[in-house]
């Protein structure tokens, strides 16, 4: 039996058990893309975004609608589901470019909302960091409700990508200060920061433009239940804002963009080695393979750690003269899932 299935929109989701302190923060949005090998050819261009197809569920189960799920084609199999998480001070629509990427690679593309254009990653940012809100709980919630709307989604699955400065904490105790920025477009945000923090939702994290070094303890492979946690990590060389050398107090060392410090300067590079040692299980004498290359005119060099002990890849690029606004790397970074497994 046939059901309506729309390619692209905007939903909007009650939190269950909400816990949050203003019940207007317990009503959520996200938007939702699925790619043309769902939608068809001309995918949501077609029909206001609405599509009929057939949906299965593999058991004969029926919504709450009643509507019969059964007879989708199996050969779609399980796409990437991947999360676009947005700016602090930003929307939906600035980043918007990743739709083509999801489309371009058969993933399923989820766009949450941040209340009062905000998400909470624990150090940063604006309303939702000042609320306490649980951020982390309303991505899990809409990973849980699309894997049990549609067959070709599962949780394991799962994927997130995020860009710039808020994710740049150094320590357990780093706070990211922001100040007046409204003069860059876009504003700088919390979005490198939100992936790596939430990190135990996803299969592997892309951030760009911004990382920390705490690394939660629950990640770290002697505790974690699935050891190893793909990382595909974009920074630029010379980013003035978030510096690949660290941000820290040491008043010898250059400054970070809003206040950004922290006791100990832990440079990028070194993220990224920690992440390989204590998340991913590598061994110091596994040696990183590098590939350099240029594109669109610009030197890129790649490092990724892995070896027979890793449980998963640990990469690393970093861009020449892209500054912190490494907008060629969001061509890069986005098909991380094909990298990181």
């Amino acid at each position: 039996m046939s059901t309506l299935i729309k390619c692209e929109e905007r939903r909007a989701v009650e939190v269950p058990d909400c816990k949050e302190a203003s019940p207007d923060d317990c009503h959520r949005s996200f938007h939702l893309f699925l790619p043309s090998i769902i939608c068809g050819d001309g995918g949501d261009a077609r029909g206001g975004g609405v599509r009929l197809v057939d949906v299965d569920r593999g058991d004969g189960s029926t919504r709450d609608d009643g509507v019969s799920l059964s007879s989708f084609d199996a050969s779609v199999g399980t796409l990437p589901l991947v999360f676009g998480i947005h700016c602090y001070g930003c929307t939906v629509a600035s980043i918007r470019i990743f739709v083509e990427h999801a489309n371009s690679n058969n993933m399923v593309l989820v766009l949450p909302e941040g209340l009062h254009n905000s998400f909470n990653a624990r150090h940063c940012c604006g309303y939702a960091l000042e609320n306490d809100i649980d951020d982390v709980g309303f991505l899990e919630l809409v990973q849980s409700m699309l894997s049990e709307e549609y067959p070709f989604v599962q949780k394991r699955f799962s994927y997130a990508v995020g860009w710039s400065n808020g994710g740049e904490v150094d320590d357990a105790y780093g706070v990211s200060t922001e100040k007046d920025i409204s003069f860059i477009t876009p504003p700088l945000s919390d979005i490198g920061f939100m992936v790596m923090h939430a990190a135990s939702l996803f299969r592997s994290i892309s951030p760009i433009s911004g990382y920390i070094n705490f690394i939660d303890p629950a990640l770290k492979w002697e505790n974690a239940s699935e050891p190893g946690k793909g990382i595909f990590l974009h920074h630029g060389s010379d980013d003035p804002f978030v510096r690949p050398g660290g941000c820290c107090n040491n008043p010898a060392m250059p400054k970070c963009c809003c206040d950004i410090s922290a006791d100990v300067c832990v440079t990028v590079m070194d993220v990224a080695r920690n992440w390989a040692l204590e998340v991913n299980d590598c061994e110091l004498t596994d040696s990183p393979s590098s590939l350099s290359m240029e594109i669109r005119g610009k030197r890129i060099k790649c490092s990724t750690t892995t070896g027979s002990g890793c449980k998963s890849n640990t990469t690393i690029c970093l861009h020449d003269a892209s500054g912190h606004f490494n907008s060629p790397s969001f061509n890069e970074a986005f098909p991380f899932a094909k990298e990181n497994d």
